[in-house]
């Protein structure tokens, strides 16, 4: 983003952009911008939460951290299969789960290279976020790079804000300003594209819409659960999926070509 624009993601003025630096950091090895949220309190889940798919509205109290303020690119993710050599679940499994028709597909030999398969490619989408990318490889993503994956209830307060609002933006219902979802595309856009209109309080784009997104978190709450939480909505949901408090429960192998991740850092950790 320009560096005229502080964290919030709307122009500086009189000034204000070497304050929001303070805020902001580009991460050495990954060369992704992290945005700081401060220590405080937040709102939690949703009032009158829908059972199994959000949890029940309570204030949290977390400590400051650093977040991406994108999901992971391919570009940066390139960088990482670049320097380890890195095959990803798909390419050892021979396949990846695609979008198509209104159902899903297990497609052969597709994957972050050729999300649809073998006659796709993502040579003009280096800028759209990373995906057919499982847990396991979003994680191995974050330990080359030094960094971790949000839990959920990090990455809830960086989409939300303080406030309790449905919508990254607030509580207006998602349209095609805001963010990426209902086949409006028929597939991702580039990170930042709904910037700032579709931005977080705190600066995350694309917190709503374009990709599910892995976190650390496991649905039972234990680190050895064999399923996932995904937060966010992807390029195919409906507005319900774009809720900062909605959950999706995934196996932790599983790679589709609607999830892709974004990462996540606490004070000291390396590189910060």
């Amino acid at each position: 983003p320009p560096q005229s624009r502080p964290a919030n993601g709307h122009p500086a003025k009189d000034g204000t952009e070497l304050r929001a630096f303070a805020d902001r950091r580009l991460h050495d090895r990954s060369r992704i911008e992290l945005l700081r949220v401060p220590a405080g309190a937040f709102l939690f889940g949703a009032a009158g939460p829908e059972p199994g798919r959000e949890a029940a509205q309570r204030s949290l109290h977390l400590g400051e951290y650093w977040i991406g303020r994108g999901p992971v690119t391919n570009a940066q993710f390139a960088r990482f299969v670049e320097a380890t050599d890195y095959r990803t679940t798909a390419e050892e499994m021979g396949f990846a789960r695609v979008w198509a028709g209104g159902r899903w597909l297990d497609v052969e030999r597709a994957y972050w290279r050729r999300p649809q398969g073998p006659r796709s490619h993502i040579d003009d989408r280096l800028h759209h976020p990373v995906v057919a990318v499982s847990w396991y490889d979003a994680h191995a993503y974050c330990e080359w790079a030094g960094l971790r994956l949000p839990g959920e209830k990090e990455w809830e307060k960086a989409a939300r804000g303080t406030d309790g609002r449905l919508y990254p933006w607030g509580n207006a219902r998602p349209g095609p300003r805001l963010a990426n979802f209902a086949m409006h595309t028929g597939t991702t856009t580039a990170v930042g594209q709904f910037s700032p209109a579709g931005d977080s309080p705190f600066g995350l784009t694309d917190a709503a819409g374009n990709v599910w997104e892995w976190t650390a978190s496991s649905a039972e709450g234990g680190e050895d659960s064999q399923t996932r939480i995904a937060r966010g909505g992807a390029w195919p949901s409906d507005e319900r999926n774009l809720r900062v408090t909605w959950r999706a429960q995934v196996d932790p192998a599983l790679r589709f070509d609607t999830v892709g991740f974004r990462v996540f850092a606490r004070p000291g950790d390396a590189g910060l």
